[in-house]
């Protein structure tokens, strides 16, 4: 159980500190991608919990059809505008904010690099691990995500 709690501890540390170097590289990223993550959590949840929930209570009440119009067209309207960001964060910031995030982390990388001693480099396993971090932050960077 100790050796539970001590990796629980470890991987929390790790994701902060993660999370306040993405913040140092590019705040406006981190907030547009909290903001979008939320508001796809907010669109699942609202489509699989309430949205026909509500319609059939509607129906069941025996609400007039303007009602349940109304409804649907309000929500309608609250999508409109939550894919309407989603589409601008999607086309306009992560493009642009996927450069500086890189940028800082190779700056990051290559810095930690340069404090290494010549001898690391003769070294053909420390090689490879460099090689192998600059390939996953290539592709498997903390803030990439494909849908």
């Amino acid at each position: 159980m100790k050796n539970l709690s001590k990796q629980i501890a470890k991987i929390v540390k790790n994701n902060f500190y993660i999370m306040k170097f993405a913040w140092k590289l590019c705040p406006k990223r981190i907030a547009c991608e909290g903001i979008w993550r939320a508001l796809n959590y907010f669109e699942w949840l609202f489509f699989s919990g309430v949205f026909m929930k509500k319609i059939i209570a509607m129906i069941e009440k025996k609400s007039s059809f303007d009602k349940i119009i109304f409804f649907v067209m309000l929500t309608v309207v609250v999508f409109f505008f939550v894919n309407l960001f989603n589409s601008w964060y999607d086309n306009c910031i992560k493009p642009q904010t996927d450069i500086d995030v890189y940028k800082g982390l190779y700056q990051k990388l290559y810095r930690k690099a340069q404090n290494a001693d010549l001898f690391c480099f003769e070294n053909s396993d420390f090689y490879e691990c460099v090689s192998l971090w600059n390939e996953l932050l290539s592709y498997n960077s903390f803030l990439y995500h494909q849908e």
